[in-house]
């Protein structure tokens, strides 16, 4: 397994930034985060903490990160953004007291894991990204999230392609020239 400078990393046969089994147990792992993070700290929601149990936060992380994935803190995914920490993902996403019967808009996927809990308690979930980069690391990541019936639960859209950047133009003070920015 390899990472490189931005965090995107190469696979290890079962998932880009899956960490070694014998290295650690992400479901006990996960217990144990949602019961010293979220549960002591006030996350009282049901479905919130089942969603939090279910997500496998290692594979929404660099895979040198994957050991600390379930720590209590932010951590670096690349493209100078952040995966929040634990606590701040479940704390924001009871604050929606969904239903699931929402559709969501996300702006800002980051590396999908939020948009990833929110797609098991919500019908839908729509997220963009601006960093196309980060967008095709949340592909990957959330490639399988779908419902039992097929239809999938999750919509990333990157906000723009490289080429589809918007030019802004920039009018000069001293005459009526523009420039593309």
């Amino acid at each position: 397994m390899s990472s490189s400078d931005d965090g995107s990393t190469r696979g290890n046969g079962f998932h880009p930034a899956a960490p070694p089994a014998a290295q650690m147990d992400p479901v006990l792992l996960r217990r144990e985060m949602v019961e010293w993070q979220l549960l002591k700290r006030g996350i009282r929601d049901e479905r919130v903490v089942a969603a939090m149990l279910s997500v496998p936060r290692h594979e929404f992380v660099p895979a040198g990160l994957a050991g600390e994935a379930y720590s209590d803190r932010p951590l670096p995914i690349g493209h100078d953004q952040t995966i929040s920490q634990p606590f701040m993902v479940a704390a924001m996403t009871e604050a929606l007291q969904l239903s699931g019967s929402e559709r969501v808009l996300e702006i800002g996927a980051g590396s999908g894991y939020q948009a990833a809990v929110l797609s098991l308690l919500a019908r839908e979930v729509h997220t963009v990204e601006s960093c196309s980069g980060s967008a095709m690391a949340t592909c990957r990541c959330t490639s399988a999230m779908e419902r039992s019936d097929g239809r999938t639960r999750l919509h990333l859209r990157p906000l723009w392609s490289p080429r589809q950047r918007p030019r802004f133009r920039r009018r000069s003070r001293r005459s009526s020239q523009t420039a593309d920015v």
